[in-house]
């Protein structure tokens, strides 16, 4: 893991949060990794993976949890 930074890093770690959390079902899974998000991640992280989401490898679990960050819908409004 020693090259990833900035971006790239938080995707990785979006990532394996998704990984923890896609046995829940539907749509249980963004949501829980949603909430760890939410939960465990400072502001600045979660605004950074949000602006850069479309250009990270995401899991489509995490895609989705980025997607429903207050983030995520504060950068839709503007």
């Amino acid at each position: 893991m020693s090259g990833l930074e900035g971006p790239e890093k938080l995707a990785y770690m979006a990532n394996q949060i998704a990984r923890y959390f896609a046995a829940q079902p539907g749509e249980g899974a963004a949501q829980a990794a949603c909430d760890h998000l939410k939960s465990f991640w400072t502001p600045a992280m979660r605004r950074t993976i949000t602006a850069h989401k479309g250009s990270v490898a995401l899991s489509e679990v995490a895609a989705a949890a980025v997607a429903l960050l207050p983030e995520a819908a504060d950068k839709g409004a503007a």
